[in-house]
């Protein structure tokens, strides 16, 4: 799926043509082939990936053991906790396969994190995140 297929991916939808026009503009191609990493648990926040083609699976520490907690297909994103908290990375991603993604940059969201309300938002939905995924990891 070339970006000119971006249009028929439900996320991107809505878009007019300028913001459209916006998205080509403000990204970067990113080619992964199966196996390489994406980045790591840890990590600090590099950007939001836009999956164009392929798939990333999500990879969880739990323990002493990777846990692959996701499948992430082409049309979505991922990157979006850590780069608008602008903390580490709490999972890792890998392509299982042939992989092409859009790379936003961090930069493009640092005003977000301005906000004392958007960042108040942000760290509760963070928090309610974390509070999940740990009541899941004890069972």
């Amino acid at each position: 799926m070339a970006f000119q297929n971006l249009r028929q991916m439900p996320i991107f939808a809505g878009f007019s043509d300028e913001q459209f026009a916006a998205l080509k503009t403000q990204s970067e191609e990113v080619r992964l082939e199966p196996g390489q990493m994406l980045f790591y648990e840890g990590d600090p926040p590099q950007g939001l990936f836009v999956i164009l083609e392929g798939e990333l699976e999500i990879i969880k520490r739990i323990g002493a053991q990777n846990v692959v907690v996701a499948s992430v297909q082409a049309g979505t994103f991922v990157g979006e906790t850590s780069l608008l908290t602008g903390l580490a990375h709490s999972a890792a991603a890998r392509a299982t396969v042939p992989t092409v993604c859009l790379k936003y940059g961090a930069g493009l969201f640092q005003g977000l994190r301005d906000s004392p309300i958007v960042q108040l938002v942000i760290m509760t939905m963070v928090e309610r995140l974390r509070d999940t995924e740990s009541q899941v990891q004890q069972h």
